[in-house]
């Protein structure tokens, strides 16, 4: 009997032993097929999330691919669960499941070095376990994860060339093309993918493997091979959300190949699919820019007003307001409604990817109108006339119809020609109107509130003592604006208020540095060759001072860039680059002119004179030993070279003999002012600054010792040996050639050698033409927009 019953016992046990192994893997099971449904579930939104964060400069990556708090709570339910498995039933039959199960967990909680472990676990133990080939794949993803590029290469290649399972292979070559991927060796990558797509049977994963490769191309900038990637990853598709990815990416890289009616079509096919409506915003743009592209301006802009209207406080309606200021600013010079424009970008995003850039084009719009305006001013000054406009007339003038359609603003006109009629009535009761608002009263007619025959024949309504209140009737001074109209005026005033400053700040500037910033600013930041141009000639056509002059390379450089680039005119360019190369051959632009021309080097013809010349001197000096005759030939080198490198370096060495040799102070002090006024940047001019202000201070020095300046033979600079050239061995390394051709050069140092640095003409970048200072009566398209892309 009791054998019995402990045989009844041990049964039990057993049995109870076994539904608590099987509970505990059950519940560890459970929690982890939760979490792969969360898991899921967030790939499903992970590219649209992806884009709202790319949109969204506060959301990280890592909060957009990363489990979420649900997915990771399940993690490690399941984690617990299976590890009490492997602590307390190490002999039951569950193990090899709960320890690949656990690899997956960490894996998918991206503790790489974990599920490593895990995976290297079961492989070592349970070699012959049903998990085995599966293991040997997730080993090498979190090998490939954990940058052990070679082991999970070498084991991915193993698993390509094995007679695994089909599924497990084509997995493994997908995850090849991933770990080249990594190792950013796209063309190795793209290659991978390819041979995936030609192996692979299954749609899904092919076109994963082909969506990759075109992602490859787009890494190394090749849109060309990325097209036909991306086509393919459309044509195997078998999800609406992998196909519009697929469908997007490659219309983006038509729009990048400038195959704008391919990307347009593609396009066009997203606006169609319900499963892509969240993105249809940010779709819109990008079929309003290709429009744009082709030549579509008016229905590029309808486009960008239909989002604004139909997608109210998004970043597809900032991105549209920020695309209709650049129209305003580069088709249509219309700076105030490029600025109004800017400035709703951050009123309708926040956040939007183009606010930053928006403030800085709000910016550079104030920089410009101030420049506009001071150099207006200036110029009235200069010519002496005086302007009866208001500072901001140029864009304070009309209200903006820029956002207007055709309708609306004929509408808006027709009641601004009534205001002005009923005002004039009230205002001049019974007078015949002028023939300016003639066309007014036959325009203000359309609206049935006013006869223009009244107007003519004061009998038709009672006479003059009814014409009173009759204007008074149709006329409220307090009701000129309409909303629209109040609101658009705020904001111009608002552009008032802020350009104010700026036109003082810019007040205290040079008339000439200002016109040259202007067309600078037009040219470089608004694409407005055109009015460069004229800003140009009109500084070539002052009076040819040395400031002028200073600045005509440069201008002469330009206007040629301009003319060959933008106007195509060749002829033009080509004689502007012959006077570069012939009347100013020592600059910078000079020199790249000659270059252009194949011409040699004006240093090459023209140093020989001037050097002979400057060795004249020196041999006077040191050889003959006469230094009157050496100063009087420096005076002749700068004199007939006063362009030339060797102009300041003469008057230094005459002053230099004047000072050391001669004890002439007064004569050095002359020479090297004299070098001062003439040559201000010049290097010599920086040394000579020094030794006369040293001077000067000794000067006062004396003066306040009652002391006599003509006593001694003492240098001019004794007072400061640190500054002073006191013998004539240490003039002999300062004055000899800077061209190593002279008598004196000592240890290979020419302290006065003076070399032009080796300017290139500068980077010029223009875009897009423009034309005018202002429009007051801004361009605007009409609407018509389909129903289907009012979607």
């Amino acid at each position: 009997m009791m054998k019995r019953l402990v045989q009844l016992f041990l049964l039990f046990s057993t049995i109870t032993a076994s539904c608590a192994y099987y509970n505990t893997f059950y519940n560890a099971e459970e929690a982890y097929n939760k979490a792969a449904e969360e898991r899921k579930e967030r790939l499903k939104k992970q590219g649209k999330t992806s884009a709202q964060a790319n949109r969204n400069p506060y959301t990280t990556k890592q909060s957009v691919n990363s489990p979420t708090s649900i997915e990771l709570k399940n993690y490690d339910k399941a984690i617990a669960k299976a590890s009490k498995i492997l602590q307390m039933y190490a002999d039951s039959k569950y193990v090899d499941d709960a320890l690949y199960m656990l690899g997956q967990c960490f894996f998918y909680k991206e503790n790489f070095r974990n599920a490593e472990r895990k995976f290297q676990e079961l492989l070592q133990n349970y070699p012959e376990s049903e998990y085995s080939e599966k293991s040997h794949l997730w080993l090498a993803r979190s090998q490939l994860r954990l940058e052990m590029y070679e082991e999970s290469e070498k084991r991915l290649q193993d698993i390509v060339s094995s007679r695994a399972d089909r599924d497990i292979r084509e997995e493994a070559m997908l995850s090849l093309g991933e770990l080249y991927f990594h190792k950013e060796e796209f063309l190795l990558a793209a290659q991978k993918y390819r041979t995936a797509v030609q192996n692979i049977g299954d749609k899904k994963k092919r076109s994963k493997a082909a969506f990759q490769m075109g992602e490859c191309y787009v890494k190394l900038n090749d849109f060309e091979n990325a097209i036909p990637a991306y086509e393919q990853a459309v044509k195997y598709a078998i999800d609406a959300f992998t196909e519009d990815r697929a469908l997007a990416k490659l219309a983006e890289c038509n729009e990048k190949t400038q195959n704008y009616e391919q990307a347009i079509v593609n396009f066009q096919k997203l606006l169609n699919r319900d499963s892509y409506s969240e993105e249809w915003p940010i779709t819109k743009i990008k079929l309003a820019n290709n429009i744009y592209h082709q030549g579509g301006i008016d229905a590029a802009m309808d486009w960008y007003f239909a989002v604004i209207e139909d997608h109210p406080r998004t970043e597809g309606a900032a991105q549209a307001y920020y695309y209709l200021a650049e129209l305003y600013k580069k088709e249509f010079a219309e700076y105030d409604s490029a600025y109004v424009n800017y400035g709703r970008v951050k009123k309708a995003s926040r956040y939007s990817v183009m606010a930053d850039s928006s403030e800085k084009q709000q910016d550079a719009i104030i920089q410009l109108l101030g420049l506009v305006e001071i150099v207006k001013r200036q110029e009235e000054a200069i010519s002496g006339r005086v302007s009866s406009a208001n500072d901001f007339d140029s864009f304070m003038g009309d209200v903006d119809e820029s956002l207007l359609d055709d309708e609306t603003r004929f509408e808006l006109r027709k009641s601004r020609s009534l205001r002005r009629l009923k005002k004039y009535l009230f205002e001049y009761p019974g007078m015949f109107l002028p023939d300016s608002l003639v066309a007014d009263s036959l325009l203000a007619d359309s609206l049935d509130m006013v006869d223009s025959v009244w107007v003519r024949s004061d009998q038709l309504y009672g006479g003059l003592d009814n014409a009173d209140d009759i204007a008074s009737e149709y006329y409220d001074p307090n009701d000129d604006m309409s909303d629209y109209e109040q609101r658009l005026q705020q904001e111009k005033e608002s552009l008032e208020r802020k350009l104010g400053p700026k036109v003082v700040e810019l007040a205290k500037n040079d008339y000439l540095q200002n016109k040259t910033s202007l067309a600078e600013s037009y040219l470089f930041q608004f694409n407005q060759p055109e009015m460069a141009e004229t800003h140009y000639q009109q500084l070539m056509k002052m009076p040819q001072d040395s400031t002028i002059r200073s600045l005509k390379p440069q201008i002469l450089f330009t206007l040629a860039h301009i003319a060959r680039v933008k106007r195509q005119d060749q002829t033009t360019s080509d004689s502007l680059i012959q006077i570069l190369a012939q009347e100013f051959p020592r600059t910078a632009q000079g020199r790249q002119a000659r270059k252009q021309l194949g011409l040699p080097s004006i240093e090459e013809e023209v140093d020989k004179v001037v050097i002979t010349a400057f060795l004249e001197a020196e041999r006077l000096f040191f050889d003959k030993q006469k230094p009157m005759a050496a100063i009087e030939q420096y005076f002749l080198v700068e004199k007939e070279h006063p362009n030339t490198d060797y102009a300041p370096k003469s008057l230094f060495a005459a002053g230099w003999v004047y000072e050391n040799i001669l004890m002439d102070n007064p004569s050095a002090l002359a020479v090297y002012e004299e070098l001062l006024s003439k040559y201000p940047t010049s290097q010599f001019a920086k040394k000579t600054a020094q030794k006369v202000e040293t001077y000067e201070a000794e000067i006062k020095r004396l003066a306040s010792l009652d002391d006599s300046l003509a006593t001694g033979g003492d240098s001019l600079f004794a007072a400061a040996d640190s500054l002073a050239i006191t013998d004539s061995t240490q003039y002999l390394a300062e004055v000899d050639s800077a061209y190593g051709n002279g008598h004196f050069k000592q240890n290979g140092v020419h302290p006065l050698g003076f070399d032009l640095p080796n300017f290139g003409p500068k980077d010029l970048v223009i875009n897009r033409d423009l034309d005018g200072y202002l429009k007051t009566e801004p361009r605007r398209p009409s609407i018509v927009l389909k129903n289907n892309q009012n979607r």
